[in-house]
Formats: C-alpha cells, sequence, structure tokens
C-alpha cells in the first residue's frame, strides 16, 4: 500500500449535513463502486444506497422510509431537509424519530437543537420578546 492510501485515511472529514453541489454522475458512480466493495464481516449491515438531490429530496426520503421506518438516517436527512425549507416542526418531528431509533445519534441531537433554537427565536421576535 502506498502513502496515498494513508495520506486519504489521514485527512478524511465528515460532514454532518450535504450541501450542493453534489458529485457529478461519474464520481457518483465511482463512489457507490467503492462503496459496495468495503468489507462487512459478517454480513450484518444490509447495504442501501439512494442518491437524493435537488428537489427530488422529499420524496425519495419518504420512499426509503416507506422502505424501512427504522432507518435513522433518513430521518435524519428528511429533518435536515424539511429545515432547509423552512419546514421546522417537522423537521423536528423527524429529528425526534431519527432519536427513538438511535438515542445516541450525536448529529440529530445537535440538528434538533439547532432547529429547536431557531423555533424559539422565531417566536420572541414574533411576539416582541427581544427589543
Amino acid at each position: 500500500m502506498g502513502m496515498e492510501l494513508f495520506d486519504a485515511i489521514d485527512s478524511r472529514v465528515s460532514a454532518a449535513r450535504l450541501s450542493e453541489p453534489g458529485p457529478s454522475a461519474a464520481h457518483l458512480e465511482r463512489l457507490i463502486q467503492a462503496a459496495g466493495r468495503a468489507p462487512d464481516h459478517g454480513r450484518l449491515q444490509p447495504w442501501r444506497f439512494f442518491v437524493v438531490n435537488g428537489e427530488a429530496r422529499e420524496p425519495r426520503f419518504d420512499r426509503a422510509l416507506a422502505i424501512d421506518p427504522r432507518y435513522a438516517a433518513a430521518w435524519y436527512n428528511k429533518g435536515g431537509s424539511l429545515a432547509d425549507l423552512g419546514l421546522r416542526e417537522e423537521a423536528i418531528s423527524c429529528y425526534d424519530q431519527a432519536l427513538a431509533i438511535d438515542p445516541g445519534d450525536a448529529a440529530a441531537w445537535t440538528s434538533k437543537s439547532k432547529t429547536s433554537s431557531a423555533c424559539n427565536a422565531l417566536l420572541a421576535a414574533k411576539w416582541g420578546a427581544w427589543r
């Protein structure tokens, strides 16, 4: 193994939420191919790949959840999508669903907290609490 592999591993970062622009179709195909080759000793993980972008996000999250309503990542990402659209109460409900499935999901807790804070700030502004 060359140093390129270790450089890639050492420089890897995670993003709690992704934003546009996404990878090109060619890059996406290559990513899915690589992910499909990732080891899963004991075959414990059911592999599912959902490509969600642009206006098609909402129906695809619903479709993923129809397939597996206990898919916490789909609830979390649907919540983020709804929050981006300004549908904060609906987003909080999705974060609650994700947390009911995976109570240790730090990203879902953080997103729920931020979205709740935004709701509270809007309510306070509406009622003149901040002057």
